[in-house]
């Protein structure tokens, strides 16, 4: 495991570009930032994206390319779907016990 990570909901992160920021990733003091007041699925998929930001800097991987950070961001909910899938055919007996990422942003939204 790496070191801890707070999380901090804020009004707003200071445009970069002409991009809208919704998070970033804070290397020192290792903190994320997400803008408040957004849907629960555009706020869980900017978690995931910064939380991704975070893990590639704590394995000491290139943590500033957006490109391969928005690539992993977007696969990790296929990744979890398919670890349940795997899982649930080597332990039948767990069948139902995890939800799909698609039921759980359903019941976010």
């Amino acid at each position: 495991k790496g070191k801890n990570v707070s999380v901090n909901f804020v009004d707003e992160i200071e445009k970069t570009e002409e991009a809208e920021v919704l998070g970033q990733f804070i290397k020192i003091p290792r903190k994320i930032e997400i803008v408040k007041g957004k849907s629960m699925l555009l706020t869980a998929e900017t978690i995931i994206h910064e939380l991704t930001h975070a893990f590639l800097y704590e394995c000491g991987l290139n943590s500033d390319d957006e490109e391969y950070v928005n690539w992993i961001s977007r696969q990790f909910l296929d990744i979890y779907d398919t670890f349940v899938e795997v899982f649930e055919k080597m332990y039948p007996r767990m069948k139902g016990k995890f939800k799909k990422s698609q039921k759980v942003i359903s019941d976010v939204e």
